[in-house]
């Protein structure tokens, strides 16, 4: 019996039960799951089925921020693939690879260890969450290596093929050369947190590869101070991983002015006295309820919420506000903010506040779908589990929890564009301002 494993399982299943926004919108029966999963759980004996077991649980609920991560020792233990991933329309490529086989680079992959890589992606997909056959590449990465063997396996791709074995750490890999635009492009600010080009005809781009520094904002407003006022800006939040959605606010500010909103959200809510009377009305019968209603005690109201703290739907609705009445923006010319099926989290909040205030023009494609303030759960034996706390929808009621929200000019690269270096949503933003 896994001891670790049986704790683990209900450390999940009790946070999901506190903190997790979806049960009224997710076709699970979560307590029976876990009743069923005890039993699985018991019998395994294995770290790795473990762990692999509690991530099915966790998939269960259909959130990409409902998850597990192996801890670094059991990642180091299992190994680590030689190469690397991209998902491009349809289907995943040769994103990064040792530089002996760099030949490889964005073929399509075709068979891994003798299987369809569709196949055993789907097996892979029964512990991850995806949407519509997309999932986050890094997530992917770590995964797949427990469906491998030690040594011995073979990459066959549409451009040629290549053995190897799990490597003890991160290898170095040979990437895909960075896209760039059709026209003259001069860097003014490469740092971890932002990158600040100025484009041939007075256009700025800002790209963000995370929302994770709190004074992003603050360099991106001193940077712009020093030039001359550009005729556009473009967003490029295409691959950015998310974050602090304050931080992605903060820039937002410097485009949008006074006080502004972007999503309806709604998050779990109950006191224990609450929970406690409500675990008793839910119990009564019809004759019961209506000699209460009768009587005054209760209302139909506040029997409906009690049924729904009982049955874990009782939240508190509210909508997010950012900024503050009679702000000024540095800049109300038009924008483009460029995305893609990578941009997730914190940058999709970031998305939601430029889409619900028409404040620019969304170019690329769907961004990821998933978003929501993680509870983070440490496990037995190392590793963590995470589960979303917080609902979202668009201001004017869009779900776009995995769907992604919807670009206003759906655009995406070819395999050929990125294997050619070109940046052919970066060129129809430039188009579009010109």
């Amino acid at each position: 019996m896994n001891i670790n494993g049986l704790m683990n399982l209900s450390l999940l299943w009790r946070a999901a039960s506190e903190v997790f926004p979806y049960f009224d919108q997710r076709d699970t029966d979560w307590d029976a799951q876990y009743e069923a999963f005890i039993s699985r759980m018991a019998a395994v004996r294995d770290d790795r089925e473990a762990y692999l077991l509690l991530a099915a649980f966790a998939t269960l609920l259909g959130d990409g921020h409902t998850d597990v991560t192996l801890s670094k020792a059991m990642r180091d233990e299992i190994g680590y693939l030689p190469f690397q991933l991209k998902h491009i329309g349809n289907h995943w490529y040769v994103g990064g690879i040792v530089e002996e086989h760099r030949d490889l680079l964005l073929t399509r992959i075709e068979r891994l260890k003798g299987e369809d890589f569709p196949v055993l992606l789907n097996r892979v997909f029964a512990h991850i969450h995806q949407v519509d056959g997309h999932a986050s590449r890094t997530r992917v990465e770590r995964y797949l290596p427990l469906f491998l063997s030690p040594t011995g396996n073979r990459l066959e791709t549409s451009g040629g093929s290549m053995s190897f074995d799990l490597q003890p750490q991160p290898p170095a890999m040979a990437e895909l050369p960075e896209p760039e635009p059709g026209v003259s492009c001069r860097e003014l600010l490469r740092t971890e947190s932002v990158r600040l080009s100025v484009l041939d005809g007075g256009f700025l781009r800002i790209a963000l590869p995370h929302l994770l520094d709190r004074a992003v904002a603050e360099t991106i407003r001193e940077t712009v101070r020093s030039l001359p006022r550009p005729r556009g800006i473009i967003l490029d939040l295409r691959g950015c991983i998310g974050g602090m959605t304050l931080s992605g606010a903060r820039v937002a500010q410097l485009l949008i002015p006074g006080e502004f909103h972007a999503c309806r959200k709604w998050t779990r809510t109950m006191r224990g006295c609450d929970f406690a009377s409500a675990s008793q009305m839910s119990r009564w019968s019809p004759e019961a309820i209506e000699r209460w209603l009768t009587s005054g005690m209760t209302s139909r109201e506040e029997l409906q919420e009690s049924l729904n703290l009982s049955r874990r739907s009782l939240y508190e609705n509210y909508t997010d506000s950012f900024g503050q009445p009679g702000d000024e923006a540095i800049f109300d010319q038009p924008c483009i903010l460029l995305t893609d099926r990578d941009t997730l989290s914190a940058a999709e909040d970031m998305t939601a506040m430029f889409r619900s205030n028409s404040r620019a023009t969304i170019l690329g494609e769907r961004t990821y779908g998933s978003t929501g303030t993680p509870l983070l759960v440490p496990l037995r034996g190392g590793g963590t589990a995470r589960v979303v706390s917080v609902g979202y929808r668009l201001l004017d009621g869009t779900e776009f929890i995995n769907r992604g929200i919807q670009p206003d000019v759906p655009m995406a690269p070819s395999a050929e564009d990125l294997l050619a270096g070109r940046d052919v949503l970066l060129d129809e933003a430039i188009r579009r301002l010109s």
